[in-house]
């Protein structure tokens, strides 16, 4: 059994490596490899389906990122409204972004119980965000 799956780099990438161990060990199957140089092809793939799709049912964790507007407690109040709604912050990382003094952007990995839960926190935080993209959803490694 074989099924395209997008990633970030080439062939003998760390990217594509990681691909063939989950797949091989969670779904037993080996991924054809979708090679995409940059984020943006591998939003194009996923859009134009020429890679794997995972049923939403089967999904547990999934990975952020967004900037906020700059003032105090921004940050604060988007954590709070996660812990709200249970989910659980398994990642984050900040970066500037060029030419924006004191501006961001945050990625996240958060993992929740029930794809539903995700959906609400999503409808929850995003007015609160200047920007926010799904980078991927997926089941979590066991």
């Amino acid at each position: 059994m074989s099924k395209r799956v997008a990633i970030q780099g080439h062939r003998g990438s760390f990217h594509e490596q990681a691909a063939h161990n989950f797949y091989i060990n969670n779904s037993g199957f080996v991924p054809e490899i979708v090679e995409c140089p940059n984020f943006s092809s591998l939003y194009a793939a996923m859009e134009q389906g020429r890679a794997l799709e995972i049923p939403r049912d089967s999904i547990d964790k999934a990975s952020l990122c967004f900037t906020l507007p700059h003032k105090p407690g921004s940050l604060a109040h988007i954590l709070a409204i996660m812990s709200f709604y249970e989910i659980n912050l398994t990642r984050i990382q900040s970066l500037p972004i060029p030419g924006k003094k004191w501006q961001y952007f945050f990625y996240v990995d958060i993992k929740f119980d029930g794809y539903d839960r995700y959906r609400q926190v999503l409808s929850a935080i995003t007015p609160l965000l200047e920007d926010i993209r799904i980078l991927g959803e997926y089941k979590a490694a066991l």
